[in-house]
């Protein structure tokens, strides 16, 4: 129906393994890698990301080989069931999952994006930029272990403040509002005391869930049950 979001939903059930490189397998997602941290893989209902017990540097990521598709500005909504297992209270293995520009295995190398960052002691952090402004290691007082939990990223509900000379308060990609599910269940509300503004940047955008470490024998395993992005209606705004 005209005037409608289109949501677009990905699930990771039965059988099926990533293609390395541009040539998608499994619908969109394709496999980066750097070192040998195994296949990526349809298991248990979910996409099963791997690191390697191998004595080396590291990185696995699922993603749409660089295809920029979805505009940020059409973007409305993203809603992401992630958990990750074997990861240890280190700095040695971390992970990210949710909306970027072109792929780096380094995350903070990305030119533009928003995503979430599971770091030492499983600590949960938020992380934006627009090629102008960055937002580095936004703490949301939560942890990502071996239980889903649920993150979503709204972009169609926040209002920034500006004045008059500013052309008035602005909303969309220039205020993200963030949330994710607690050890109960519940979905609530993170980080809202930053402003995640992407409001410089009017280009496209990828999904995005990659695990990686420094060169060290440790494992971990980043798992995604679904994906669901909710975008405008083209024709109708």
């Amino acid at each position: 129906m005209l005037g409608q979001p289109i949501t677009k939903r990905y699930d990771f059930l039965g059988a099926g393994q990533l293609d390395v490189g541009l040539a998608a397998g499994c619908g969109p997602f394709v496999q980066a890698k750097t070192g040998t941290p195994g296949a990526i893989v349809h298991a248990g209902g979910a996409l099963k990301i791997p690191l390697a017990a191998t004595e080396e540097a590291e990185c696995n990521c699922a993603y749409f080989g660089d295809d920029l598709c979805f505009g940020i500005d059409d973007i409305k909504c993203l809603r992401i069931v992630a958990k990750i297992t074997d990861i240890a209270a280190d700095e040695v293995v971390e992970a990210i999952f949710g909306l970027a520009s072109e792929r780096n295995d380094d995350p903070d190398t990305i030119a533009e994006g928003i995503f979430w960052r599971v770091k030492a002691g499983n600590a949960v952090v938020l992380e934006s930029d627009d090629g102008t402004t960055n937002k580095d290691d936004v703490a949301t007082g939560q942890t990502l272990t071996d239980d889903y939990k649920e993150f979503v990223l709204d972009f169609s509900a926040g209002v920034l403040p500006r004045s008059p000379l500013e052309g008035g308060s602005v909303g969309g990609k220039c205020h993200v509002l963030a949330s994710m599910s607690n050890a109960s269940g519940q979905l609530r509300p993170v980080a809202r005391s930053t402003v995640f503004d992407l409001g410089e940047y009017d280009g496209g955008l990828q999904l995005i869930a990659q695990i990686y470490k420094s060169s060290a024998a440790d494992t971990g395993t980043l798992y995604i049950k679904s994906i669901e992005i909710e975008l405008k209606d083209n024709l109708n705004g």
